[in-house]
């Protein structure tokens, strides 16, 4: 039902902008989520909530805005899961598992959004403030490499976080995009890369724990 103007009665009795505008990213969201984000448009993303054409030009300036909004809020979630995936597990290396774990699962089941948080261009990531929604997951991921080894410095934590965010990531779009034809699987795959990277950080704490030998 809408008004004589067109417009769905929510927005006839002055609502908050930021409920109104989280109406529109919600929407938004959900097609993403479906798979819908190359036929987005404001003016059907209107319709789909039941508003005049141009409303939600109120909200968002274009629909590049609000793509970036559903991002963020993309980020958030995956932020959040990983935490839970590592809630309550008190050794180290079995909440470095079960982030990845985590990480791989969030792009299973959720593929158009887990592609979408990587979808950004130079300069939309440069202009994005410090402590931005996607830094959590990477605060999370370099405090599990600390833990692991904690005499590094910051530079070899960097260094093996970026190794390990690299071959997961890789390994986890090769099979998004169909490409892990060639003999190995993600299910093949995906354990025993979780475990070289341990074995490779062990073998890294091993090497700053251990003594080194006089001179003769």
């Amino acid at each position: 039902m809408t008004a004589g103007d067109g417009r769905h009665p929510r927005w006839q009795g002055g609502e908050a902008f930021a409920s109104s505008q989280a109406i529109f990213r919600n929407a938004a969201h959900a097609m993403i989520r479906a798979g819908s984000l190359s036929t987005l448009s404001m003016r059907g993303l209107a319709a789909a909530v039941g508003a005049s054409a141009m409303t939600a030009y109120r909200y968002y300036p274009d629909k590049h805005a609000l793509i970036a909004d559903v991002r963020e809020e993309v980020w958030r979630q995956f932020a959040a899961c990983l935490d839970r995936a590592t809630a309550g597990i008190s050794g180290a290396e079995d909440r470095f598992r079960r982030a990845c774990d985590a990480y791989v699962r969030f792009a299973l089941d959720r593929e158009h959004e887990f592609r979408l948080l990587f979808e950004t261009d130079k300069q939309e990531t440069a202009a994005r403030p410090e402590g931005s929604s996607d830094a959590a997951s990477w605060t999370l991921l370099t405090g599990l490499v600390r833990q692991l080894m904690p005499d590094a410095d910051r530079d070899e934590v960097l260094e093996q976080a970026h190794w390990i965010w690299a071959s997961l990531h890789g390994m986890t779009m090769l099979h998004l995009s169909g490409r892990l034809m060639l003999g190995r699987s993600l299910d093949q795959l995906a354990a025993k890369v979780i475990e070289a990277h341990l074995q490779a950080l062990r073998q890294s704490a091993g090497r700053r724990a251990s003594p080194v030998a006089p001179l003769p």
